[in-house]
């Protein structure tokens, strides 16, 4: 019977084991990655070396291109243009390297690309600006902004959303500084803002040190400078921004994409000012950046999270953005087509590229950054977002201006949009977008119940924003009742920013998002009642929920412990914070009955955590050894079955045992995972609940066979005789019993009393093994799976019909496996033996609802008016119901009918309302004919007594 079991469950391994074989296996494409792997930037480019990586590996897992796995060979350049020009042409001359993805400089990408060109090899470069990286070179792509596109940005925000007057440039002459320094110095006059000074200086030259301490003297002799534009590298910004520090600079610093880095802000780490307080020399430096985490897509989010869980550490935006690098590279891979033949290189980088090219604004790549597309040069039409640094981690800044794609002039936008919001700069039209970040510290988790979906939550929450025009008003859009902030638990107001926080307690639905197969979610999603994604944009206040600084996953799921606070029997798996823009119907609203959509845009803020069970094993094999488990699993279960009759009894079952774990622990993830793709989530609730009773099934088979053998089989070789069959029956009861109850109390949640007392049960099994009480026990055990009663329930044991004097009516204050006690009204016990009370009909006074109605019949004589003794009878049952301790309920009232008219007179029946908990029912019954009886005396009215007919007859007469 084991084996067979076994041999069952390995069936399910071997499925989910075929499902789960469907990886890519025919000849690899390969691919170049060429950045600084090594070197002062190799952060920054190990860390879009890990996004590419990550995504290659879910298209392998996901069959590859056309069957075929992609392979990613690295060329570590350590951000040197000596390097990157050495490594191109090996790179190009590799026959079966079909794309490079790099590099991560402009200067770098300039030289390497003529290589590229001249070779026919596509590139796509996630982090190169220069405008000159894909001019003339059609072979060159990138998936971010160029320095034009940023410079632009740059000039246009210190004005119209930090509006200044007068600033200043310092940037170094190497291409990405001058260029970005060259776009700026242009734009200032078309916008009318004053450029007070610019001030250049040779990055790699030896007076590096003193021109910057030049640089320094001369900006804080100038009057009236209100800002300092930084374009240049990590490196050398390090020292001026420690230097303008030193200095005691009070205006704004500006920092262009090169510094929004870890390279930047963790060049300030040695500094003895920056480790006693993290961001002494970069708080409030606002830094243009290509993307931010903490505002992003739930596309972003998924990555993130899947980032976290494979490397451990959270990704920065070189990350996104060599993620979308590396899936245009897979969509134009699956739009080439390319030839299997080794003599086909060359026709097949030309397809790509024509690939990578035809991706246009038409059909865009749903990217991590956004949608992704390629312009006519190969750029990425990408959007400029600004940061600020906070306690060494860059956020959004509050303010910020987002590029209406389409419109060229202000006058084409609709209603929609507040014409006071709009920016324009040459032909490009910008919207400025109000940014408030969200915490949340959550105190208590509770009635946890993912059979309704729901759970309760107790936490605090807070919104650090600019200006007051109702940030906080906002709705939770998975709350299963409304809930409203009310007033702020705490308010604080510096200047233009504004702290509010608030307590909240509520009901909220489960598993919103998707939690993985054995886990589900727990998550607040909520967003403003009335602004839209246009006007108002969610943030996550990582750095305030302290999830920033801390870069591990294992050191960020600590602090989510900590926010999340107490889960009960679940413990914490990951956790989940994205923005993302949701459509809600418009509902008739004017500004939007002419828009592209029906729909509200809204910023929706998801925040939450995946749970498991404590006590769960899914998730306990690591995901590399659970094909390789399951194979050994599958392959031993196998052998087992087919060599049954060798080999050691014992040692069978300890195989047997192995294998049969290995199987459950491997099939149970790969299955679920599988079916995640194609499955209902109330589907894999299935699966996931088949899986729950194997996981006592299995056991409880084992369990059994190794009493047999290591108990049953050694007891007969001793003996000579064998082990009685009853006592063999009792223990393989016992054990598929408790397995069973386990199931009922653990995988279906629902509580037991008496059987699930181990206690109990040991001392059921002592007593029916002694007494051999079978009856009694099955009774007992019917009793407690069917629940007909409760202890606590009032309850009648009676024959057919509910007859008072030929039943029994008391209280349950015990039930165990032989008998059950009833205490009566009377304050005696009862013990009735389980066996008669499952031949007996139960009236159960208090189920399905605690209240129970009974019923009284009184005959009165038929002279008397019907009205009359109705209202009699009202009156005297309306003065049981008032008081406390009232005896009948009130709601609903006792009611009086007239049942039937007989020969004696009218029978009328009283209808009435107990609360058995409260008072017994004999004591009611005595309680409402006292006071029914009474009120009829009071009126005069009798009750009808029996009629006699009386026939007189004539005596005969006297003789």
């Amino acid at each position: 019977m084991g084996l067979a079991v076994v041999g069952v469950v390995a069936g399910a391994a071997a499925l989910a084991f075929w499902y789960d074989s469907s990886g890519a296996r025919g000849t690899p494409i390969r691919v170049a990655y060429a950045g600084p792997v090594t070197g002062p930037s190799a952060r920054d480019g190990v860390a879009g070396l890990r996004a590419v990586e990550l995504i290659f590996e879910q298209v392998n897992a996901e069959g590859g291109i056309a069957g075929r796995p992609l392979a990613l060979d690295v060329y570590d350049d350590q951000n040197q243009v000596e390097l990157a020009v050495a490594n191109a042409p090996v790179i190009a001359d590799q026959a079966e390297t079909v794309a490079v993805i790099g590099h991560n400089y402009s200067t770098l990408s300039i030289a390497a690309g003529r290589i590229y060109q001249e070779r026919g090899i596509p590139a796509i470069s996630s982090a190169a600006t220069h405008v000159a990286v894909t001019r003339d070179n059609p072979w060159y792509f990138r998936t971010i902004f160029n320095d034009r596109a940023q410079g632009r940005f740059i000039v246009l925000y210190l004005k119209e959303v930090l509006a200044l007057e007068r600033v200043g440039l310092i940037h170094g002459s190497d291409a990405y500084g001058a260029y970005l320094a060259q776009v700026i110095d242009e734009t200032a006059p078309e916008l009318g803002l004053s450029l007070a000074g610019a001030w250049e200086f040779e990055p790699d030259g030896p007076q590096l040190d003193s021109r910057l301490d030049q640089i320094v003297a001369q900006v804080m002799g100038q009057v009236g400078l209100e800002a300092l534009v930084l374009a240049m590298q990590p490196g050398p910004g390090v020292k001026l921004v420690k230097r303008l520090r030193d200095a005691s600079f009070e205006g704004v610093i500006l920092v262009s994409d090169a510094l929004a880095s870890q390279a930047f802000a963790e060049g300030f780490r040695d500094f003895p000012q920056e480790r006693y307080r993290p961001g002494a020399y970069t708080d409030g430096i606002y830094a243009s950046t290509p993307f931010l985490f903490d505002a992003v897509g739930k596309r972003a989010g998924v990555f993130l999270q899947d980032y976290l869980a494979r490397y451990g550490e959270a990704p920065v935006w070189y990350s996104a953005f060599a993620a979308d690098a590396a899936g245009a590279l897979v969509e134009g891979l699956r739009r080439a087509n390319l030839s299997p033949r080794a003599d086909s290189i060359e026709s097949d980088r030309q397809a790509l590229r024509d690939a990578l090219a035809s991706i246009g604004p038409l059909d865009p790549l749903d990217g991590v950054t956004g949608p992704t597309w390629f312009d006519a040069l190969g750029d990425a039409e990408k959007p400029v977002s600004m940061g600020r640094f906070l306690s060494g981690e860059i956020v959004s800044a509050f303010g910020q201006l987002r590029l209406l794609p389409g419109v060229t002039r202000a006058d084409e936008i609709d209603e929609r949009y507040d014409p006071n919001r709009v920016v324009t700069l040459g032909n490009r039209v910008f919207y400025r977008t109000d940014v408030a970040r969200v915490g949340v510290l959550a105190g208590r988790f509770g009635a946890l119940d993912f059979e309704s979906g729901t759970f309760e939550l107790d936490f605090n929450i807070w919104f650090r924003h600019q200006g007051d025009r109702d940030v906080e008003d906002v709705m939770f859009t998975n709350a299963a009742e409304p809930i409203v902030l009310g007033e702020p638990q705490e308010e604080r107001i510096e200047g233009k920013d504004h702290y509010r926080r608030y307590s909240v307690r509520g009901l909220f639905r489960a598993d919103t998002i998707d939690a993985g197969y054995g886990h589900h979610s727990l998550a607040l999603n909520l967003h403003h009642r009335n602004r839209t994604r246009d006007d108002l944009v969610f943030a996550i206040d990582t750095v305030g929920m302290n999830l920033g600084r801390e870069r591990s996953r294992e050191d960020r799921i600590a602090r989510g412990r900590k926010l999340l606070g107490h889960g009960g029997n679940w413990t914490l798996a990951d956790l989940v914070f994205y923005e993302t823009a949701v459509d809600e119907h418009a509902m008739g609203h004017p500004s939007y009955l002419s828009g592209p959509t029906s729909g509200r845009p809204f910023s929706q803020l998801t925040i939450g955590a995946i749970v498991r069970p404590q006590s769960n094993l899914r998730g306990l094999l690591p995901q590399a050894w659970q094909r390789g488990l399951l194979v050994v699993g599958l392959v031993g279960t196998f052998l087992l079955l087919v060599l049954r009759d060798h080999g050691s009894a014992r040692l069978r079952w300890l195989l047997q045992t192995v294998f049969a774990f290995l199987v459950l622990l491997a099939a149970e993830p790969l299955l679920g995972d599988r079916l995640r793709a194609v499955a209902e989530p109330y589907q894999l609730n299935r699966v996931a609940r088949v899986f729950d009773l194997l996981w006592w099934a299995v056991p409880a088979v084992l369990v059994n066979l190794a009493v047999t053998r290591f108990i049953w089989q050694p007891a007969e070789q001793k003996s000579g005789r064998p082990v009685p069959t009853l006592l063999r029956y009792t223990v393989a009861f016992v054990i598929y019993l408790l397995a069973v109850f386990g199931a009922i109390a653990f995988v279906y949640d629902y509580r037991l009393t008496g059987l699930l007392a181990t206690s109990g049960m040991v001392a059921m099994i002592i007593g029916l093994a002694v007494q051999l009480n079978i009856t009694n026990l099955f009774a007992g055990v019917a009793l407690n799976l069917e629940r007909p009663f409760r202890v606590g329930d009032w309850v009648m044991i009676h024959g057919r019909t509910p007859d008072p004097s030929d039943s029994v009516t008391g209280k349950v204050i015990d039930i165990n496996w032989r008998t059950t006690r009833l205490q009566t009204a009377d304050d005696t016990q009862i013990v009735i033996p389980n066996g008669i009370i499952s031949e007996k009909t139960i009236t159960n006074f208090m189920q399905p609802h605690e209240m129970s109605r009974f019923e009284l019949f009184f005959t009165v004589d038929q002279s008397v008016a019907l009205d009359r003794v109705v209202e009699v009878m009202k009156t005297a049952l309306k003065s049981l119901c008032e008081g406390v301790e009232a005896p009948v309920i009130s709601d609903p009232a006792p009611s009086v009918r007239i049942q039937k008219a007989t020969e004696n007179g009218v029978q009328y029946v009283v209808r009435y309302r107990i609360l058995p908990s409260r008072i017994s029912p004999n004591e009611a019954r005595h309680r409402v004919n006292e006071a029914v009886v009474r009120g009829l005396r009071d009126a005069g009215i009798e009750l009808a007594y029996p009629r006699r007919r009386v026939r007189e007859e004539h005596a005969p007469p006297i003789e």
